[in-house]
């Protein structure tokens, strides 16, 4: 089929604000829907200079590249888009990358803190001259300069665990996309309310909301101000990851005779640990903690709570924390034997709240797998890892609240 290659026209005029070279003749390589308790939340493109399906190419790619997200949710929290974005990078990337760019993932927290509504169209390019800028429905958010970050972020999306067991299949189709959820991607546009809207308001980083009459928010017209960016810290020669390199955190990726031989899946670079193939036994002491579908979701439905000033020091630690705690939760998993029987593989994603001692204040499954067995497998693990390790002295905070990844993946 014929890839969509062309940047969206925006409407009522407005030409998209763009500095350095075109992006105009990159291919459109693949669409990915993400979904959170059961609802669609966006729809993601990759845009790549040549159509591929191998995730190492095109994270070794040195030239333009873009990811975009058309949001497809009625508002995407800011507070959510932020912690999605930062785990994901957290989970994909070595300790050192992590290190190396969190200046960088500072100043990209604060680019985007800001909700986006149905249609919104998110852009985070990598041009030529190597360097990432954002835009929001054409207009420039800012850009950062710090090298290899765009492959931090890419990452996120082709790494070990992307954001659902079908999310990076879907990116890597080469061009030959579903024609429904091509579509979709199309048609998911900003309102010309919107558009207007933020025309006049210069993007408002805290909009008012206001309905139009098919309950579109929109931003209100506020003074307009000259866009401003957030000052970077200066670089530093810290070391950089390379497209090859093998992430900290790995993705156990089991096999059916190692299991039955009671051999250990790779944890980490140097850490292995014994995933026996038992049956999954009944859950009984996490179930009084498990949230309502909803819960976790309309946390920020109403306010969204100011937050202490983002430091590169105060993200650093929590993405540590959190890479300690996904290789906690792997020490309990056990891939079930009648799954291994059965072929069934995927992967489970759950988001937690554990106190400072490390129990488990509450659990919900955010995107299943197609096979309860492994959902329940997930769980059983939660169960056994209880509690996790507590929480630093360098985190003030009462409790963390955090997605854990787990793929059961069977070898090719």
């Amino acid at each position: 089929m014929t890839s969509f290659n062309r940047f969206f026209g925006l409407g009522l005029g407005l030409a998209l604000l763009y500095s350095g070279p075109s992006l105009a003749d990159q291919m459109l390589n693949g669409v990915a829907s993400y979904s959170k308790l059961g609802k669609e939340r966006f729809l993601a493109g990759l845009y790549l200079e040549q159509s591929s399906g191998d995730a190492e190419a095109i994270l070794s790619a040195s030239g333009p590249q873009k990811m975009e997200m058309r949001i497809t949710a009625r508002r995407l929290f800011s507070r959510s888009l932020a912690k999605l974005w930062i785990e994901s990078m957290a989970i994909n990337n070595s300790a050192d990358t992590l290190a190396a760019q969190a200046e960088a993932m500072v100043k990209f927290s604060k680019l985007i803190k800001r909700s986006l509504y149905s249609g919104d169209q998110l852009q985070v390019h990598r041009r030529a001259d190597g360097h990432t800028y954002l835009q929001l429905n054409g207009q420039a958010l800012g850009k950062i300069e710090q090298a290899g970050f765009f492959q931090t972020l890419l990452r996120s999306w082709l790494g070990q665990v992307p954001l659902s067991s079908s999310f990076k299949a879907q990116l890597l189709v080469s061009g030959d996309i579903d024609e429904a959820i091509h579509s979709r991607y199309s048609a998911t546009t900003p309102s010309p309310e919107r558009l207007q809207q933020m025309a006049a308001a210069r993007v408002s980083p805290t909009p008012t909301r206001a309905k139009t009459n098919n309950n579109t928010p929109v931003l209100k017209p506020t003074a307009a101000a000259p866009a401003t960016e957030v000052p970077q810290a200066p670089a530093t020669e810290a070391p950089q990851a390379t497209a090859t390199e093998a992430p900290q955190i790995a993705v156990p990726v089991v096999s059916p005779l190692p299991l039955v031989q009671a051999a250990a899946p790779q944890l980490s670079n140097s850490t292995e640990q014994e995933l026996p193939a038992e049956p999954v036994p009944e859950l009984a002491s996490l179930e009084p903690a498990i949230l309502n579908a909803d819960t976790l979701e309309t946390e920020f439905e109403d306010v969204e709570e100011a937050e202490a000033e983002l430091t590169a020091e105060a993200l650093l630690n929590r993405q540590l924390y959190h890479s300690k705690l996904v290789k906690w939760v792997y020490r309990h998993v056990k891939y079930p034997k009648r799954a291994i029987a059965r072929n069934q593989q995927g992967s489970v994603r759950l988001e937690l709240i554990i106190d400072r001692s490390g129990q488990v204040r509450a659990l919900d499954i955010t995107s299943p797998s197609n096979y309860p067995i492994l959902n329940k497998a997930a769980k059983s693990a939660i169960n056994k890892a209880t509690p996790f390790p507590p929480m630093p002295a360098t985190m003030p905070e009462q409790e963390f609240n955090f997605t854990l990844p787990i793929v059961f993946r069977l070898p090719d």
